[in-house]
């Protein structure tokens, strides 16, 4: 009798457990086809230097699709960063959200996820799954030039970001005829946009110069040659 008890309690396991594993495979199979081809999500993206962030980058994403409670979900490799987009911020089949990220340059890539959701921001079944990948800032000097005369003679050096992400210069390093100098003016370039720096040159025209734009300890820009 016990052996009989055993067989059956054993059947009704396997039985659950084929159940359970079926249903499992089912909703994988089913939101796997939402990801892949039948999400009513869109997901379109822009870096900013939004003043929200003290002009320093946000990502902002574009949401379009029907309206729901959602919680959008970033991930740059490291964390997780999440916003609500309730129900009435996209009735009109589109919302926006932004994404600062402190003192630090944005990733290179970020995976990010839409997840149904409720005023209570409670994480309900994916709806959308999707990458972001950037190339990142690519910065040169485009023109270096004096300003003022000797002795108060300052260089002003403008840069141009050609990449689609912002480049934070941190410090600036000049070789002259009066040995080298370190000098600390902190800039942010945004993508696509020429910015100005001044700094201070103590030589005469017509000298040779170098000039090396350092970032995350990196020389990310450089000029060499003679400035008028």
């Amino acid at each position: 009798m016990k052996r009989i008890t055993l067989a059956i309690l054993m059947a009704m396991a396997c039985i659950l457990i084929a159940g359970y594993s079926m249903a499992k495979a089912e909703e994988e199979a089913e939101e796997e086809t939402i990801l892949d081809i039948d999400s009513p999500y869109t997901v379109d993206h822009k870096v900013l230097m939004s003043s929200l962030y003290n002009f320093l980058p946000a990502l902002e994403l574009t949401i379009t699709g029907p309206p729901d409670d959602l919680l959008v979900i970033v991930n740059n490799g490291e964390k997780d960063i999440k916003a609500f987009i309730s129900r009435e911020q996209i009735v009109s089949g589109e919302s926006k959200v932004r994404f600062g990220f402190g003192s630090s340059m944005p990733a290179k890539s970020y995976q990010v996820t839409i997840k149904k959701s409720d005023p209570s921001k409670r994480e309900g079944r994916t709806v959308y799954k999707g990458r972001i990948d950037f190339q990142g800032g690519s910065v040169e000097i485009m023109e270096v030039s004096i300003i003022g005369e000797w002795p108060m003679i300052n260089a002003y050096v403008r840069f141009y970001n050609s990449g689609d992400l912002p480049v934070m210069i941190d410090y600036f390093v000049i070789h002259s005829d009066k040995g080298e100098k370190k000098q600390s003016i902190p800039i942010i370039i945004a993508p696509g946009e020429y910015k100005d720096a001044i700094i201070l040159y103590e030589q005469e025209r017509g000298r040779d110069i170098r000039i090396y734009a350092y970032s995350d300890g990196k020389v990310v820009a450089e000029f060499e040659g003679k400035v008028e």
